[in-house]
């Protein structure tokens, strides 16, 4: 990525397991230079769209164009899904958005005491399934040590610039009553005349609900 993506990013990375032991990786990056992607009503998610040539070049560097479900040249085992995501749009299954979405594996855990089958099994596939990715999780970390979250500084910075555009742009809020359909005030405020007011007003039903 360092090679192929132009004016830089910002990483979140986070390192899990399957519960065969095979690494699956998450990503989230922060690009100076955007991809250009398109909404997928089927999926519900934007993708990248390789109509565009710098996002086609990207995209063919990381994985076979012609199967989206092909091993990636780069990973060799698997394949590399890519999600993009706009201001109007971060929401990711279910969470509001994709760092809610990948920070779900700082609260994995695993306590011996309430699963006992850590104590007896010897071997992590004698384990319910239910717990293997979190074994693997580990055991990979403690073998290759390394961490499961990584931040770069980079991506810091990213979310402090993000935060100083948004209290500079921040809209200045003000309460007012609540008024109702047969309130005058209401219309006058609109722009209408004081006339147009009083047939509007009279045309409405006697019981406002």
């Amino acid at each position: 990525m360092n090679k192929i993506i132009e004016g830089g990013y910002a990483k979140v990375s986070v390192k899990e397991s399957t519960t065969s032991g095979y690494p699956a990786v998450h990503v989230l990056l922060y690009l100076n230079k955007p991809l250009k992607v398109k909404w997928h009503e089927k999926s519900h998610t934007y993708r990248p769209d390789i109509s565009d040539p710098y996002t086609k070049k990207i995209l063919g560097s990381l994985k076979n164009l012609n199967d989206w479900n092909s091993v990636s040249p780069i990973w060799g085992v698997g394949f590399i899904d890519i999600y993009g995501f706009t201001k109007d749009r971060l929401s990711f299954r279910g969470y509001a958005n994709p760092v809610n979405y990948i920070a779900k594996y700082i609260s994995k855990s695993l306590d011996v005491n309430k699963i006992p089958e850590l104590k007896t099994c010897k071997k992590v596939s004698e384990l319910p399934e239910k717990y293997r990715t979190a074994v693997w999780t580990i055991l990979n970390n403690l073998i290759w040590n390394s961490q499961t979250w990584v931040i770069s500084k980079s991506f810091r910075e990213a979310l402090n610039k993000l935060k100083e555009t948004r209290n500079k742009f921040k809209g200045n809020w003000i309460h007012v009553k609540t008024v109702r359909i047969n309130d005058p005030f209401l219309y006058l405020f609109m722009g209408y005349s004081i006339e147009d007011t009083r047939k509007i007003i009279s045309s409405l039903p006697l019981q406002i609900t």
